[in-house]
């Protein structure tokens, strides 16, 4: 990334800050697959933390890959639209449609 841009670059300060808070939360990870499960399926606490961390590791990939669009056109946020337009440079078509769906109707709830 370059330097001075402002966008996903960690202070010096939160660079000491444990790399265990940079994982999606555990509890939210357990939620969303309770929820596509069987409900007398019990996952195990290898399944949820190996899943926790492959999450995580999906949203840095995408999320450095829109960074460094928005670096590379002079702009500091990152939008809705750079990561779908990740997404889909990622060759992860499947997602697209539901994605650009979900974020008009965010958008229209007027969160």
């Amino acid at each position: 990334m370059a330097e001075g841009s402002g966008v996903n670059k960690p202070s010096s300060s939160s660079t000491s800050i444990s790399r265990e808070l940079d994982v999606m939360p555990l509890a939210v990870v357990t939620r969303i697959m309770k929820s596509v499960l069987p409900k007398d399926v019990r996952i195990r606490d290898g399944a949820k933390k190996s899943v926790q961390q492959l999450v995580t590791e999906f949203i840095l990939y995408v999320t450095a890959h829109a960074s460094k669009k928005c670096v590379d056109e002079s702009r500091q946020k990152i939008t809705g639209e750079d990561l779908i337009g990740a997404m889909k440079d990622l060759k992860f078509d499947d997602y697209i449609e539901p994605l650009t769906l979900h974020l008009k109707k965010y958008r229209e709830s007027g969160k």
